[in-house]
C-alpha cells in the first residue's frame, strides 16, 4: 500500500479545491509523557509546515456508531479543550482511532484529523464554522483511512478475523508427510469472465460505513482512500482501485461519486453536464442514516460549496439541497416506500405531519427533508428533457447559522402555474409496491394522472384539502411505469395493465416490449400501437406528459406545503382539457 500511496503522490495530479488548513490537527508523534497533543494549527511553527504551503495530515471516516458508543468515545469540549493540547493518552482513545493513530505512524506522517477531537462538539459556533470546512479538510488531506470494516468507534479496522477453511493433504511421494493448508477468501478470481463478480467492492458493501449520511462527503472530497474492507486493503484515487490481494483496476469502489466527478460533469458548462452527477449524488445521500437528523444538510455542505464555487454560482442559487439554476425540474421527486412501511393512514394524516416537521429538517418541496426519494434522473428523464410550464418569481431559504449551505430555518417559494383542486379519488395504481408507489386520478374512466406520495394504509383517498400545481412537461411517452425496465419478465404476472402494455406488434411480427423501444430511441407514439385511443394523439404535434407537485394547505393562511409529485401521461389520459380549463394562480409553497 505504500507503494501505490507514494506512486500516486508522484504520478498523479489530483485536483484540491484549495489549501485551506483545518484549524485543530493531532499530532501523533508521542510526547515525553508518551501522549499525542492537540494542536492549535496558528500557534504550531513554521518549522513544521512543508514546501512552506500547508500540512501534511490524514484524516479519518469512521462510524461513530450507537448513540451510546457516540457518547462514550473521548471528544474535545470546551472545558477540556486546552487538557487536549497538553496531552491525550493513547489508551484513551477508542480503539478505532487507536489504529488511526498506528496507520499514520506507519506512514510516517506526523497529523491526524478526527472530527470527534478536532471539532469542539459542545461549541456551536466551532462547529458551524468546522462543519463548514469539512468538505475542504478531506479534500486537502494527504490520505484518507476509511474504516469501512468497522461499525463503531470501539471495533478498530486493523485486526481482522478473516474465514479460514483448512484443507488436509498427504504428500503421495512421501507418505509420512502431511499436514493442512489454511485458505482465506482473497476476493480475487483468475476467470476473466467472471472478474467483476469477485470485484473488491463486495468487500465493502454491507459495511455500516456505506449507509452512514457524512461517508459520502468524506468519500468524495477526498483524493486518496486507504480503505480498510472486511477481509482486505485497498488503496483508491481517481486513477483507480489497487487491492492488497494484487487486484488492480481503474474502477473505484465505495458510491462510484468524486469530487472530480463533479467537476468534470461541468467542463461543457451546460445543465446535463452541470446537474446530472449532482441528481445521482442527492439520490444515493438520501438513502443514508444520521445519528442526529438535523445533519443531513451540513452532511453535504462541502460538496455543495465546491460546486457552487467550481460552476459560478452564487451561494444564494443554493435551496436546501436543490439549485435555484435548476429548480423546476429538481421539484419533481418522491419518497420511495414499499408495503409494510406505512407511516401514515391517509393523505390528510400524512399532510399533518409535513405541516409539523420534528425537528425541522429543510422545506417541504427539498427532497432532504423526506428520505429516501426518486428522481426523475432515475426514471432516464432528465432536465434537457425538461420544458418548464410555471414561472418561479421567488424562491430562497433562511440559513440557521453561519453556513449558507448548513442547516435551514425556513424556507419558501413563489410560483405561478397551472392549479387546481385534486378532480377525484385518489385510488392505489398498479403495480404500487413494485417499483414505485403510485396512486391513480381518473377522469372520464381514464387515468388523468399518478400520484407520488409514498405508502398509506388505506387503499382509497379522499382528495380533500388536496391541490394539483403544473411545474414542466416533457414529451409524451408510453407505458412509463417501467421505463426504468428493461426486460418483460419485470411485468407483474396478474397485472394485465402490465401485460397489455409491454407487448407491441410491430411490422416485421416480432414482439418487443414497449421499454425496449424507447431504449432504441423509439420515444414517439404512432398508430397502429394497438392502442385505439391513441390515434387521437397523432394529429402531427408532439404531446406532452405533464409533470407537477400535490399541494396541501398549510397552517399558515395563504401559503401550502407539497405533499407529493404528479404524473399526467398522454399515454393515459388522451387529451389534456382538463389542464387547459385550469386557472393559473401564484401560490406559495413552504
Amino acid at each position: 500500500m505504500k507503494d501505490a500511496i507514494n506512486h500516486c503522490r508522484n504520478s498523479c495530479s489530483h485536483a484540491v479545491a484549495s489549501k485551506h488548513l483545518p484549524t485543530r490537527l493531532l499530532d501523533v508523534k508521542p510526547n515525553e509523557k508518551g501522549c499525542i497533543r492537540l494542536l492549535e494549527v496558528s500557534e504550531v511553527s513554521s518549522r513544521t509546515r512543508v514546501n512552506d504551503e500547508t500540512y501534511e495530515y490524514v484524516a479519518l471516516s469512521y462510524c461513530w456508531g450507537s448513540e451510546d458508543d457516540a457518547v462514550s468515545q473521548i471528544s474535545t469540549t470546551r472545558n477540556i479543550l486546552f487538557a487536549h493540547k497538553r496531552g491525550i493518552e493513547e489508551g484513551h482513545l477508542p480503539r478505532t482511532l487507536r489504529d488511526a493513530v498506528n496507520v499514520c505512524r506507519t506512514l510516517s506522517i506526523r497529523y491526524l484529523w478526527v472530527d470527534s477531537l478536532c471539532i469542539v462538539q459542545d461549541d456551536i459556533e466551532d462547529w458551524e464554522k468546522e462543519s463548514a470546512s469539512m468538505g475542504l479538510i478531506y479534500n486537502n488531506a494527504l490520505l484518507t483511512i476509511i474504516a469501512a470494516s468497522s461499525d463503531s468507534c470501539h471495533d478498530g479496522f486493523l485486526k481482522r478475523e478473516r474465514k479460514e477453511i483448512q484443507v488436509p493433504f498427504s504428500s503421495r511421494i512421501n507418505p509420512d508427510m502431511s499436514g493442512h493448508f489454511n485458505l482465506v477468501f482473497s476476493g480475487k478470481t483468475y476467470a476473466p469472465h467472471t472478474l467483476d463478480i469477485w470485484w473488491p467492492t463486495r468487500d465493502i458493501n454491507d459495511a455500516k460505513w456505506v449507509k452512514r449520511g457524512w461517508t459520502l462527503q468524506e468519500e468524495m472530497m477526498s483524493n486518496r482512500r486507504l480503505i480498510f474492507g472486511q477481509f482486505m486493503v485497498h488503496f483508491q484515487c481517481e486513477a483507480g482501485t489497487k487491492s492488497e490481494n494484487g487486484y488492480s483496476s481503474d474502477k473505484t469502489i465505495g458510491s462510484g461519486l468524486s469530487m472530480q466527478s463533479l467537476m468534470r460533469g461541468g467542463t461543457e458548462s451546460t445543465e446535463p453536464s452541470m446537474f446530472r452527477v449532482w441528481h445521482w449524488m442527492l439520490v444515493n445521500y438520501t438513502e443514508r442514516s444520521f445519528t442526529i437528523p438535523q445533519d443531513v444538510l451540513p452532511g453535504i455542505s462541502g460538496i455543495a460549496g465546491l460546486f457552487a464555487n467550481y460552476h459560478g454560482l452564487p451561494q444564494e442559487s443554493y435551496l436546501a439541497g436543490i439549485w435555484r439554476e435548476d429548480f423546476e425540474f429538481s421539484l419533481i421527486w418522491w419518497k420511495d416506500s414499499e408495503f409494510g412501511t406505512e407511516d401514515f393512514e391517509n393523505v390528510q394524516e400524512l399532510a399533518l405531519a409535513l405541516c409539523n416537521p420534528s425537528p425541522y429538517l429543510a422545506p417541504s418541496w427539498s427532497p432532504l427533508g423526506q428520505r429516501p426519494v426518486t428522481s426523475l434522473t432515475l426514471m432516464g428523464i432528465y432536465s434537457s428533457d425538461f420544458t418548464s410550464e410555471c414561472i418561479i418569481t421567488e424562491a430562497f431559504t433562511n440559513a440557521k447559522g453561519v453556513n449558507p449551505f448548513g442547516q435551514v430555518q425556513h424556507g419558501s417559494f413563489t410560483a405561478k402555474a397551472k392549479f387546481g383542486p385534486v378532480p377525484s379519488d385518489l385510488v392505489l395504481g398498479h403495480c404500487s409496491g413494485f417499483d414505485t408507489t403510485n396512486w391513480q386520478l381518473s377522469q372520464n374512466g381514464r387515468v388523468l394522472a399518478y400520484c407520488f406520495i409514498g405508502m398509506l394504509k388505506r387503499m382509497t383517498h379522499q382528495p380533500d384539502g388536496l391541490f394539483m400545481l403544473m411545474i414542466g412537461s416533457s414529451d409524451a411517452q408510453k407505458d412509463w411505469m417501467h421505463k426504468v425496465r428493461n426486460v418483460l419478465d419485470y411485468a407483474e404476472d396478474d397485472c394485465s395493465i402490465c401485460n397489455f402494455n409491454a407487448e407491441e406488434e410491430f411490422e416485421d411480427g416480432a414482439l418487443e416490449t414497449d421499454v425496449m423501444a424507447r431504449a432504441d430511441g423509439d420515444t414517439t407514439i404512432k398508430e397502429g400501437s394497438g392502442h385505439d385511443d391513441m390515434k387521437t394523439l397523432t394529429s402531427g404535434k408532439t404531446e406532452k406528459d405533464y409533470w407537477g407537485i400535490l399541494l396541501h394547505p398549510s397552517q399558515t393562511p395563504g401559503q401550502y406545503i407539497r405533499v407529493g409529485a404528479w404524473l399526467s401521461s398522454a399515454y393515459d389520459r388522451g387529451n389534456s382539457s382538463f389542464f387547459k380549463e385550469l386557472e393559473t394562480r401564484e401560490i406559495v409553497v413552504i
